[in-house]
């Protein structure tokens, strides 16, 4: 991704249930997200693995947030949504 925040900046993200502003809870807590640090260009990317099933047929969407808390749809800074690949 690639954020106008300061270098070193560490933001929160989530994934959810449904289209971006969807007001669904996050698949899993919100502390089983790493945050994404954004480094000097801008930048910044994470990966994770969860053990979670979710439905093949269902929509999903990832937010990323201003800071680095998982907080409300007020403090969404960029909304994705995502796409399964086989």
């Amino acid at each position: 991704m690639n954020a106008p925040v300061p270098s070193g900046t560490q933001v929160g993200w989530a994934i959810f249930s449904g289209g971006c502003g969807a007001p669904t809870p996050a698949i899993a807590g919100p502390h089983e997200f790493p945050t994404i640090e954004i480094g000097g260009n801008n930048n910044g990317s994470v990966r994770a693995s969860f053990a979670i099933a979710l439905d093949p047929k269902g929509t999903y969407h990832a937010n990323v947030y201003w800071g680095s808390q998982v907080t409300d749809l007020n403090n969404v800074m960029m909304c994705a949504s995502l796409a399964r690949t086989r």
